[in-house]
């Protein structure tokens, strides 16, 4: 590893200390979207924390309420209606869009638990 990869915080003597959160990142642009009759929702980038809470998160549930805070109870009406696959899709993408864990992983743990189901 090069020395280029290290940025050593003013004052330091040790050049191999990193150091994040210094440099300023552009947001990225928010996620937007709609259901079968419902207005536009607009997700914005997670905090670290949040994303943190939505990597621990066992169900598609839980991601989406993590992702959209107080709107999730006004996305429940249109939601609740439809198809399973359209909550983890959705769950999946936003995830996706913001380029956070395996959402691959994820949709596998979300057909095992339909599988689960479906065997009860």
């Amino acid at each position: 590893m090069s020395d280029s990869n290290y940025d050593a915080p003013s004052g330091s003597v040790n050049k191999n200390v990193r150091t994040y959160g210094t440099d300023a990142r552009a947001a990225k642009e928010p996620f937007v979207f709609t259901l079968p009759g419902s207005p536009e929702f607009t997700v914005t980038e997670p905090d670290a924390g949040t994303v943190m809470d939505i990597e621990e998160a066992k169900t598609s549930r839980q991601v989406l309420k993590l992702f959209l805070g107080e709107d999730y109870a006004d996305l429940v009406e249109f939601l609740e209606p439809l198809h399973p696959d359209v909550l983890v899709d959705l769950a999946q993408d936003i995830s996706r869009h913001f380029g956070l864990f395996d959402t691959e992983a994820a949709g596998n743990r979300a057909d095992r638990r339909r599988r689960d189901r479906r065997r009860r």
